[in-house]
């Protein structure tokens, strides 16, 4: 069995239990099921599924990143990159859990609030670049309680 899933089920099994574990097992096992024998095609073409774990708020258009147009990949918000991001770097900083995550939350509503106080298209991301400054500051960490 590979390690690093092994790993991750133990991590797991003591995060939600197993019944629970269980349960999400079987879900994903049905939406594999629903979906086995499907495609994705553009114009009756197998489409290029190309996949990067993250994106700091916005993907890239195909052009950008490989130089050719795919009509299908083009660049979109992705504000859960850009949690995960600032989650990242809170933890490196030495942020406790909580405080990451408020640190995260924070700044993604700033850049979405930013974002639409310019009528700008969401299509291609949020304004993080405006709400850098946030993120320097390390004592804008909105209250948090541990449960």
């Amino acid at each position: 069995m590979d390690a690093v899933a092994n790993t991750f089920k133990i991590q797991v099994y003591i995060l939600i239990g197993k019944a629970q574990y269980l349960q999400m097992i079987a879900r994903q096992k049905a939406a594999a099921l629903g979906i086995a024998g499907q495609t994705l095609q553009s114009d009756g073409e197998l489409i290029d599924a190309t996949y990067f774990a993250i994106s700091s708020g916005k993907t890239e258009s195909s052009e950008d990143v490989w130089g050719g147009k795919l009509d299908y990949l083009v660049p979109v918000a992705s504000p859960g990159d850009l949690f995960a991001s600032v989650l990242t770097g809170g933890f490196l900083t030495g942020d406790s859990l909580p405080m990451a995550m408020g640190r995260a939350s924070y700044f993604v509503e700033r850049c979405i609030k930013t974002t639409f106080s310019y009528s700008s298209d969401t299509r291609y991301g949020v304004m993080l670049e405006k709400e850098l400054g946030a993120l320097i500051d390390r004592q804008n960490v909105k209250d948090f309680s541990l449960l």
